[in-house]
């Protein structure tokens, strides 16, 4: 009889991971890219952008993952996608490069909440753990970062959010495979 192994502790971690990008992202990118020269109105456009795109990507991922039962290979591409867009804005200056950049990663990072979930759901009820005891640890990790993005935007300036971003999607990705 084969032993049942939870995999409660890679979703946490997964989820920490991930959704410390998220608390910086919306706590301290829009910094970030006023830093690269977009004004207010940039920065709008570009946000509503990566918005369409995201509900499509989500709408079209969780079809194809169901569908065909690929979630967790669609979660590890993603995630090193997600990695590879962020890496690419530290090469990209200009309102179009940095929107095509936000629309790429819009593609790539938002659909992982819920392939993950649904991954994670599945797994739960068959390895018997508690989602909700492992998803909390997705809120832990944005409570955090946002917490400490303050403390280090403040310590060591704005680059020091674009590299906890590039490290928690890369963190992301190596959880994830």
């Amino acid at each position: 009889m084969r032993a049942v192994v939870s995999l409660a502790p890679a979703f946490a971690i997964y989820y920490a991971a991930y959704f410390s990008v998220g608390g910086l992202l919306q706590a301290f990118w829009p910094v970030w890219l006023t830093s690269r020269g977009l004004d207010s109105v940039q920065l709008g456009l570009l946000f509503l952008g990566g918005q369409w795109i995201r509900v499509g990507a989500i709408l079209s991922y969780g079809h194809i993952a169901d569908r065909f039962g690929v979630a967790r290979p669609m979660i590890v591409v993603l995630a090193i996608a997600g990695t590879v867009v962020i890496g690419a804005f530290a090469l990209a200056h200009g309102f179009v490069a940095l929107l095509l950049l936000s629309m790429g990663f819009a593609l790539a990072g938002p659909p992982q909440t819920p392939l993950t979930d649904g991954l994670a759901i599945r797994h739960a009820a068959v390895k018997s753990f508690d989602y909700g005891r492992v998803r909390l640890w997705g809120s832990v990790g944005y409570i955090a970062a946002v917490l400490a993005g303050g403390a280090v935007l403040r310590a060591l300036g704005v680059d020091a959010i674009y590299l906890g971003v590039l490290a928690g999607c890369a963190a992301t990705a190596l959880i994830a495979t």
